[in-house]
């Protein structure tokens, strides 16, 4: 049992560092945007990974994407996943379909592993300041509206990848203006617990985005990692938490 347990922990030391590799190094300047970040990874749990890619001016694309399961597992997933996506984001197809196509990738899988993913895959044009969004299981897209000083969650939960290679997704296009901001994360930051077992949820996260939404991208991801280190206080977390905060500029 001992030598069965260091294994486990060693294969999940080297998930968790891989995993750390796959994540942006850091975040590319955009025009028009103030992007901010921030994911706690927790030790052998392998599942959380986001990526900003700048594929063209019409074309900045922003993922977040959660695997199931841990350690070499999720990771293998997730290395596919995150190939795919770097490879066909720069097509001319709609994010729907480039969640699709991802999809029908993961679902020839023959392997007797998990291999289901929730992904959120956010397209933004700055050429008309607009974004087309399709999402995959249960990571949640949020726009703050300037216009309306509120928070709503415009994204709609379906099956996630990996589960049926015919499942239809849906492109939600929105256009956007300047001091709007779009938020996505995972179900580990939602549900991240306090002394009492009490989740986070999209209501906190939703306050403070909108209390904060005079700030820079940057400094709003500041502020939710601060409050969820505050709500949790010295509670146990057992899952990873990662945010994406785009802000409208221009």
């Amino acid at each position: 049992e001992f030598a069965e347990h260091t294994e486990l922990t060693k294969e999940g030391d080297i998930a968790s560092k891989f995993q750390k590799e796959l994540m942006p190094a850091r975040l590319p300047v955009i025009e028009k945007l103030s992007i901010g970040c921030y994911s706690t990874l927790v030790e052998n749990v392998c599942g959380d990974y986001y990526d900003v890619i700048a594929s063209r001016k019409d074309r900045i694309s922003f993922i977040m994407a959660d695997v199931a399961g841990k350690g070499m597992n999720s990771l293998v997933i997730m290395i596919m996943i995150r190939a795919m996506l770097r490879l066909i984001v720069n097509t001319a197809q709609s994010a729907s379909t480039l969640i699709s196509w991802a999809n029908r990738g993961i679902c020839t899988e023959s392997s007797k592993i998990d291999h289901f993913a929730s992904i959120a895959l956010i397209n933004y044009d700055s050429t008309k300041n607009s974004a087309q969004i399709a999402t995959c299981g249960i990571n949640p897209v949020l726009l703050y509206s300037v216009k309306t000083g509120t928070v709503n969650k415009i994204s709609t939960t379906s099956e996630p990848v990996g589960v049926d290679k015919n499942t239809v997704y849906k492109d939600i296009d929105i256009k956007l203006n300047a001091g709007d901001i779009l938020i996505t994360c995972t179900d580990g930051l939602l549900e991240s617990l306090n002394e009492f077992g009490i989740q986070y949820s999209l209501t906190n996260l939703s306050k403070v985005v909108k209390d904060n939404h005079q700030l820079s991208g940057k400094e709003i991801a500041n502020r939710v990692r601060d409050d969820i280190k505050k709500y949790c206080g010295t509670a146990q977390q057992y899952d990873d938490q990662s945010l994406l905060v785009v802000k409208i500029q221009g």
